[in-house]
């Protein structure tokens, strides 16, 4: 009875797969996984505008208070007043 070694097997996988291509293989997918799931997860805090945000429970809008009550000159842009958005977590 002879000793089978690992050349003499028929292999499954390609030889760049090997231990250390899974390992490699491992790290791409943990790093497309962390990414893809941050992304998920801050994508409706980034797209969230003032009327969903008023709409929902837990959120709270404000707007800055006006420095003065000065009428933009014609040639200039109104320009839109920060909103400030404050989270506050709902009793259980």
């Amino acid at each position: 009875m002879g000793k089978h070694t690992r050349s003499s097997k028929k292999s499954w996988a390609p030889n760049w797969l090997s231990k250390k291509g899974w390992r490699n293989v491992a790290l791409f997918m943990a790093i497309v996984i962390t990414f893809t799931t941050t992304y998920a997860l801050i994508l409706p805090a980034l797209t969230l505008d003032e009327d969903a945000a008023n709409d929902t429970p837990g959120i709270e809008v404000a707007t800055a208070a006006p420095k003065s009550e000065e009428a933009p000159k014609p040639t200039e842009a109104p320009k839109p007043e920060p909103v400030v958005v404050t989270v506050t977590a709902a009793p259980v």
